[in-house]
């Protein structure tokens, strides 16, 4: 990829959306680095333990129509990229736009499942990791027409160390299989943490190509 970052088209509009136990500041090395770029960042934030996925992706759908453009991005990281499938999933009428997820667990989660085995587990990753593990991620397909990035990391650094051992490469928290969505456009594999996927400015420079042009322009990505 060239050393010259992608420069968003009329400085577009994208909507940071962060993963589990974190709150919208989260996403603020990322937004920067995206504003630095040309883009319009808003940073949602929600209950991730608190509320189920659905519930959360209806809150998404009225923040995003609430800003009232044409188009708008989305990027998600972890379980935010959930969200984002659960409000594409279940709502028509929202924007136009480009979505890229980040370490997200697509099919399945090692550590969720591990986590809801037990019912201390159960309350610490709340309502929104039931419906990954009980599966009802799967019944949210991908909208005909919404082009999807999907960023995976292989550096096997995070919380999900703790409670299980990954028998695949991994960012700590997601291994590849887990990460893979079907029917997305592109399939990039980085070597990044889970966390890491959100401070990278190498990762704020293939999200920014993608959001610009559909493709992480100059890397080894595939389809799915």
């Amino acid at each position: 990829m060239s050393n010259t970052p992608q420069r968003a088209v009329n400085g577009e509009t994208v909507v940071l959306v962060h993963g589990l136990w974190m709150y919208s500041w989260a996403m603020s090395p990322l937004s920067l680095r995206l504003q630095q770029m040309g883009f319009r960042t808003h940073k949602f934030s929600y209950p991730s333990v608190r509320k189920d996925l659905e519930a959360n992706g209806r809150q998404l759908a009225a923040y995003v129509q609430g800003l009232d453009c044409e188009r708008v991005h989305l990027v998600g990281h972890s379980l935010g990229g959930l969200v984002i499938r659960a409000m594409l999933g279940t709502h028509s009428g929202l924007p136009d736009g480009r979505v890229v997820t980040l370490g997200t667990p697509h099919l399945a989660s090692r550590p969720g499942d591990v986590m809801m085995s037990h019912k201390i587990g159960q309350q610490i990753v709340g309502a929104s990791i039931r419906d990954l593990t009980d599966g009802t991620v799967h019944s949210w397909q991908v909208p005909e027409g919404r082009e999807i990035g999907v960023i995976a990391g292989t550096m096997p650094v995070g919380l999900g160390q703790l409670v299980t051992r990954f028998r695949e490469p991994n960012d700590g928290m997601v291994s590849l299989s887990e990460s893979k969505l079907p029917g997305c456009t592109e399939y990039l594999v980085m070597q990044v943490s889970h966390t890491a996927l959100v401070l990278s400015p190498a990762v704020a420079e293939r999200i920014a190509s993608f959001l610009t042009c559909g493709r992480f322009t100059g890397e080894r990505a595939e389809a799915v």
